[in-house]
This record gives C-alpha cells, sequence and structure tokens, in this order.
C-alpha cells in the first residue's frame, strides 16, 4: 500500500467520526427509538380503549 493510500483512507475514517456525525448518528438512533415507543404507546391505547369498549354500559 503507498502513502497516497493510506493517506486517503485515515482521512475517510477521520471524517466518519467527527463530532458532527456522531450528533446526527445519535439522533437518528433516538429519533428511532421515540418512534418504536410512540408505536408501542399507540398499541397499548388502542387495546386498552377497545377493552373498555366491550364493558356493559352502567
Amino acid at each position: 500500500m503507498d502513502g497516497r493510500n493510506l493517506q486517503h483512507s485515515s482521512r475517510n475514517n477521520c471524517l466518519a467520526e467527527t463530532p458532527q456525525t456522531l450528533a446526527l448518528r445519535r439522533l437518528g438512533r433516538q429519533s428511532a427509538e421515540r418512534e418504536r415507543i410512540s408505536e408501542i404507546n399507540s398499541t397499548f391505547f388502542k387495546k386498552i380503549v377497545g377493552s373498555l369498549s366491550n364493558l356493559p354500559a352502567v
């Protein structure tokens, strides 16, 4: 491997791990986690509402 390829490879690795890219990845993971939680909450809410609608009227 010549010096140019090594230098190019190192530069790509450094760019991939800048604070900005790490922050964007973290935000993406947090967004995906919020979406999963929202879906769980929505499913749970629908089940609760469905079970309440099956109760006899008072």
